[in-house]
């Protein structure tokens, strides 16, 4: 049996075209002053694609469960918070202290504004689906 599984590319690329397009028509959206017909066209067409992320945590399901079917290898959690949990929590930081300087916040805003990141109240909660 062997490890890789090419049909997955094509999930793949299927997913990354349509978040790809789910920003873009988002941008559209709000971009341009749309009505009526036009609008609801739109956003049918963004939420028929907000498949794409969910998308991404099943390609990353299948993938695990295909590549660890006998056990999981060691070291295995270890690497996950290391390139992946780690690096949530340096951007959970960044976009908080983003928004700490931009917005001119108190120490508090941006405590709490990390305390959100870090739960996965900002667009990046994705990845602690992943984790």
């Amino acid at each position: 049996m062997t490890k890789e599984m090419k049909e997955v590319y094509w999930l793949r690329v299927i997913a990354c075209l349509s978040v790809v397009l789910t920003h873009a028509v988002s941008r559209v959206i709000t971009d341009f002053s749309l009505s009526g017909d036009i609008r609801v066209g739109y956003r049918t067409l963004q939420m028929l694609l907000l498949y794409g992320t969910p998308m991404f945590v099943l390609i990353s399901t299948i993938v695990m469960t295909h590549a660890y079917q006998d056990k999981i290898p060691k070291g295995f959690l270890i690497k996950r918070v290391k390139y992946i949990f780690i690096p949530y929590i340096v951007m959970s930081l960044f976009y908080a202290g983003d928004k700490y300087y931009r917005f001119n916040w108190s120490l508090a805003d941006l405590v709490t504004e990390f305390g959100y990141n870090l739960i996965g109240q900002w667009h990046g909660y994705f990845v602690l689906i992943i984790f």
